[in-house]
Parts: structure tokens; sequence; C-alpha cells
């Protein structure tokens, strides 16, 4: 009896040992997975609640480059704008004169039509006007990098009739001073240059800015334009990439 007794004693020890150890097992497997999954939890990057910021759309340019009068005069252009040419080849007349009067007009027009940038390209010299008596109001000058004869240059003046005017473009720099004056002696009115000085004098070119905004047509502007207006004109976005037109004069 006594000896039945030690043996269930026995048997519950080891029962209750087996029990002790299977939960310490159990627990311990518990609380490990619970540790790695808040590790886990803390490599773990929430998603963003911030949305992203607005991208600058990129604006792709173009390069028109002069093969009609074989200039390789160039410019670089948005390419929401649009170009067209007119050329006018050697006319009989002046073929047989012995001389040439081929000409090439381009127009880089931007979508609104309210700014152009136009490039006229001559064989034949004979740009320029007559000295009128003109004061130069202002004048607003910029380097062309890539062209070292030219300025940009936006200047208005008054003429002897009273008459507002506006001329911006490239013009030479050997014929500014301050005020700003032509070969003549006259202010500027002209911003007729050669092409390239000293290698092609045979053919001459103007590079103008025309704001349709201003002008009544395209030589004059609107007679109710004023000094002010002209201004407000110049800080706007289109005026703005159109000087860059002129600025990015190039040969090619």
């Amino acid at each position: 009896m006594k000896r039945t007794q030690t043996g269930s004693v026995r048997v519950a020890i080891i029962v209750t040992l087996i029990i002790v150890v299977v939960g310490i097992v159990a627990g311990s497997f518990v609380w490990w997975n619970v540790l790695n999954k808040k590790d886990d939890n803390k490599n773990v990057t929430p998603p963003s609640t911030n949305k992203p910021k607005d991208q600058k759309k990129l604006v792709t340019s173009k390069t028109y480059v002069d093969v009609k009068q074989g200039t390789g005069l160039a410019l670089t252009y948005p390419s929401t704008w649009q170009v067209s040419e007119q050329f006018t080849p050697d006319s009989a007349e002046a073929i047989a004169g012995g001389y040439k009067d081929a000409k090439n007009l381009v127009t880089i027009k931007n979508s609104d039509g309210s700014q152009e940038v136009e490039l006229d390209i001559y064989t034949s010299p004979g740009l320029g006007g007559a000295c009128e008596g003109d004061k130069i109001n202002s004048v607003e000058y910029e380097s062309i990098k890539d062209f070292s004869t030219l300025n940009y240059i936006a200047l208005t003046k008054t003429a002897s009739d009273g008459k507002l005017a506006f001329l911006t473009g490239a013009f030479p720099k050997a014929l500014l001073t301050d005020p700003a004056v032509d070969a003549d002696g006259c202010q500027v009115t002209t911003t007729g240059f050669y092409f390239q000085p000293g290698k092609d004098n045979t053919k001459r070119a103007t590079l103008t800015i025309r704001s349709n905004k201003l002008y009544e047509d395209k030589w004059n502007l609107k007679s109710s334009i004023t000094k002010a207006d002209i201004h407000q004109e110049m800080t706007t976005t289109a005026f703005q990439e159109a000087k860059a037109i002129v600025l990015s004069l190039h040969i090619q």
C-alpha cells in the first residue's frame, strides 16, 4: 500500500513538472512572437499623408535655323510658339540689274498671337530710317551672349511730331552710345545689322519684337498707348519669352 502511494506521488510530481515546462515553453514562444511583432512594426514606415508637391511643367524648346538665305542665323524658342517663313527669291529684274534682292521673313509667334519675334533677312543692304529729331526716353541694354556684335535693347522714343515709338530687338553695339545714336549721328531709327561683320556684308537682318497689344500696324503704336502701357507689357510672360528668343540669337 505504501509502495503504491509512493509511486502515485512520483507520477503526480512528474506530470506537474511536465505541465510547468510546457507552460514555460509555450509562454516563451508567445512572448517571443510579441516582441518580434513590435520590432517589425518599428521598421515599417507609415504611409505619408502629405500630398506631393506640384511639379513645374517643363517647357521644351525648339531651334529655328535660316537655310533659305544661308546665313545660319538661329533662334531658340518655346515649343508652344509657331514659326512661319515667307521667302522671296531674287527677282528677274534684280538679276538683270546685276544685284540681288532675295528676302526671308521669319515670324515666331506665341499661341494667342499677342507676341511676335520677327527675323527679316535681306540679301541686299539698305535698311534704315531718316533722322527725324527723335528723342530717346529710355533704353534697356542686355548683351546677346552668343553674338558679340549685338545687344538686346528696348527703347522708347518720341518723334519730332510728338508720337511715341517703341523699338525692341537686336541692335549693333557699334552704333550705340548714351543716348543711343546711329552711324549718322541721329538717334536710333533702325535695328538693322550685318549677320557676320567682316565675313559677309552681302546680307543684313533685323530682329525685332512686336507686341500686338501695343501696335496699330507693323510700324506704328496705337495712339492711345502710353509709356506706362509699354512698361506693363514688358513685364508680361509673353514679352519675357520673346526677349529670351532674341537673346538666344546665334549662328549654327
